[in-house]
Parts: C-alpha cells; sequence; structure tokens
C-alpha cells in the first residue's frame, strides 16, 4: 500500500483542495459524471474569486476513502444477514460464503442478487460503486428507511465477529481489504482496447486526473472565455474624442488593472447632476415637441422683454419732462 499512501501525502500536501476533491471522486467513481465535473469546476473558478452564491465544499482524498492493505493478517467474508429496508429483500435471510474456495449464487432476475451485490459493493469501499442501496420503492416515502445489514468476518485467528453497515454512512473499516469485481467495476482494471492492465492500484487515477479531469475542465473553462468575448465596436465614437473616456478606453487592456479601472468608473458629482438632466430631457416624450414649445417660449421672453424695454423708455421720457416743467 506504499503507492496509495504516497498518493494520499500528495493529495493532502501538494494539491489544492478542489484537485484533491478530484482524486477522491476518481477513486470512488473512476469515470465521473457531468455533475462531478460541474462542481470542480465551480471549486476551480472559486479560487480565482469568481464562483456564483453555491459552492460545493471541496472533500479531498482522505484515508477513509481508500481500501487497506489486510495482507498480514487478512480478513475472510463469512456471511451477510440482517438485511433490513434493502430493496425487496426479504428480512430474516443469510447468504453464507466459503472461507476458502467458491461460493456460486444463481437465481432468475429480479431474485436480488444484484441488491446483495450492491450492499457488498458499498460496504466493501469497490473501485466503482455509483450503484445506491435504496429501500423499498414499493412503501410510501413516509415508510421508507434507511438501507443496513450485518456482515460476519473473521481474521486469520479463526475467530467471527460482526460488522454492522447502514447505507450513506462511511464504510466500515474492518471490510475496507475485501476486494469487489464486477462487470461496473472490471471496467476500472481495463484500457479502451479491453487489455487487462497490471498498473498499481491508484496509479490509474494520477493518470486520469492528468489525461482526462485536467483537459475536460480546461475545455470548459476555455469554452466559457469565448462565450464572454465582447466587441468594443459601441465604443469607436469614444475612443476618437479626447475626453478622459476615450483616453481610457485606447488604453484598456488585458493588462489593465483593477484598481485602474474602479478609479475610472468613480462618478463625479457634477457628472452625476448632468447625468439628472440629461435623463430628464431623454425621458420627455417628444423631444422634437419639446424644443418647440422651448422656441416659443424663448420667442414670447424676448418679445415681453422688447415690450418692457419700449415701455421703459416711455416712461423715463415723461418722468424727463415733468421734471423740467416742476422747475
Amino acid at each position: 500500500m506504499a503507492l496509495l499512501d504516497e498518493i494520499l501525502a500528495w493529495a493532502a500536501y501538494e494539491l489544492k483542495p478542489w484537485q484533491g476533491d478530484a482524486v477522491r471522486r476518481l477513486f470512488q467513481k473512476v469515470t465521473l459524471d457531468d455533475g462531478d465535473y460541474d462542481d470542480l469546476l465551480l471549486m476551480l473558478k472559486s479560487t480565482r474569486g469568481l464562483a456564483g452564491e453555491v459552492m460545493p465544499t471541496p472533500v479531498p482524498l482522505a484515508k477513509a476513502h481508500l481500501p487497506t492493505a489486510g495482507a498480514a493478517n487478512p480478513i475472510v467474508l463469512e456471511a451477510l444477514h440482517s438485511l433490513r429496508n434493502v430493496n425487496r429483500l426479504a428480512e430474516g435471510q443469510r447468504l453464507e460464503f466459503l472461507p476458502k474456495g467458491l461460493t456460486v449464487v444463481f437465481g432468475d432476475n429480479g431474485a436480488g442478487k444484484s441488491g446483495y451485490s450492491r450492499v457488498i459493493k458499498s460496504a466493501c469501499r469497490a473501485r466503482v460503486k455509483n450503484e445506491p442501496v435504496l429501500p423499498n420503492a414499493g412503501l410510501e416515502a413516509r415508510l421508507q428507511q434507511t438501507p443496513e445489514a450485518v456482515f460476519t468476518v473473521s481474521w486469520n485467528d479463526g475467530k467471527s465477529f460482526d460488522v454492522p453497515w447502514k447505507a450513506n454512512a462511511t464504510a466500515p473499516q474492518d471490510l475496507a481489504s475485501v476486494a469487489i469485481l464486477d462487470t461496473r467495476c472490471a471496467r476500472a482494471y481495463t484500457d479502451q482496447e479491453g487489455e487487462v492492465l497490471f498498473a498499481p492500484y491508484g496509479l490509474d487515477v494520477v493518470e486520469d486526473l492528468a489525461r482526462v479531469v485536467f483537459p475536460r475542465l480546461e475545455r470548459a473553462i476555455k469554452q466559457e472565455i469565448v462565450g464572454l468575448a465582447v466587441s468594443d465596436n459601441a465604443f469607436v465614437d469614444l475612443k476618437q474624442t479626447d475626453t478622459a473616456v476615450g483616453q481610457f478606453l485606447r488604453q484598456l487592456s488585458a493588462w489593465t488593472k483593477d484598481a485602474a479601472i474602479e478609479q475610472a468608473l468613480q462618478f463625479s458629482e457634477e457628472n452625476a447632476a448632468r447625468l439628472e438632466v440629461l435623463t430628464a430631457a431623454l425621458a420627455e416624450q417628444s423631444p422634437a415637441e419639446k424644443a418647440r414649445e422651448l422656441e416659443e417660449l424663448a420667442t414670447r421672453i424676448a418679445a415681453t422683454a422688447q415690450a418692457l424695454e419700449g415701455t421703459q423708455n416711455v416712461v423715463a421720457d415723461r418722468f424727463a419732462d415733468g421734471a423740467v416743467a416742476d422747475r
């Protein structure tokens, strides 16, 4: 298990939390689905402050996620019994395993073979265990309870003891060294051409992280970048002006610091007042009609001013004549 210990230390001390989470998922599922990649992408973006309001919490690889060797003191699986709330399997049944040799379980479709298999895969940390153990779907939701079972095992000293198991709980440590292989797990040990790979257990995880996971996340990020591309055609006229805005737009680039952008976005009180005036003007139903009203008002004001000026002159002349007559 030296390699697994090295991978565990590598994930803990050399990888970022989201990368350690990816390693854990690869150990538990081998082939990640779209939901896994969505979670990893959000975690990755959060490292740059780009995540949204809801972000999954990284769960890096830990010892509890890995099988143990148990070679020096091998464990023997003797029986599976006391199943409760597992699909529609009858309670009180006991599945015996031959301590040394081969135990064959057979039956018709729907007899329950896969139900027992899913319990064993979940409890023993199979290489691929993406088949959740579910309760009896025939019962109402309020009557459904957590699936559970009991394993009877023994060490090489021959003393038997029971190991309880419950769905959605951490797999029992006493069963961590039990190896499971079925048609789903077999894909974890073969390449795309179907040839068996005799690589150390866990080495494929490192390879898939670099060869599959990282490239897919890179493609997703590049696709988002392409979608964010914005044309600056709308700012062509502004860029050609000698205003502060034009000068800023001409020097704006991918290397522009955030602080410079924040400073350029500062809005003075004078600009705010001017914006209110322009907003009110643009809010008019008919700018042309408003212009005509202003022109007519200006004409009336000019006529009134001219009439007042003429009246002022007459009054001034009469006042002057009266002053002379008094003398």
